[in-house]
This record gives C-alpha cells, sequence and structure tokens, in this order.
C-alpha cells in the first residue's frame, strides 16, 4: 500500500520510519515553500470571501421571509 502524509516540519522522519516499519509504501512531502504557502494563502482567502457570501446570502433570506 502507499501512503503519504501532510508536511509537518521535522516530524515526517517518525512518520516515515513507524509506516515503513509496517511494510508500507511511504511518499515523503515536499518541504514547504514560498509557492506553496502564496497558493494556499489564496485558496484559503477565497474561501473566506465564499463563506461570508454565503452567510450574507442567509441573512437577506432570512428578513425577506418575515
Amino acid at each position: 500500500m502507499l501512503i503519504s502524509f501532510p508536511n509537518m516540519g521535522p516530524n515526517w522522519v517518525a512518520f516515515k520510519t513507524l509506516f515503513t516499519s509496517l511494510d508500507l509504501d511511504v511518499v515523503v512531502p515536499d518541504p514547504t515553500n514560498r509557492e506553496a504557502i502564496k497558493i494556499r494563502i489564496e485558496s484559503f482567502t477565497e474561501m473566506i470571501k465564499r463563506k461570508k457570501r454565503m452567510q450574507a446570502g442567509k441573512k437577506k433570506a432570512k428578513r425577506s421571509v418575515q
């Protein structure tokens, strides 16, 4: 079985050791870099904007029902 896990700083060494001792194939995560952080921040801000738009829509719907 092939297994991977998110990059958790220096903890990846312990996870790799654990999974290889269980006879599992391990794909080691890439180290975090500025480009990965930039992509994640952009997707996170879009997610927050989407949630706020949905909440605003729900508030408008509740007002119109009353």
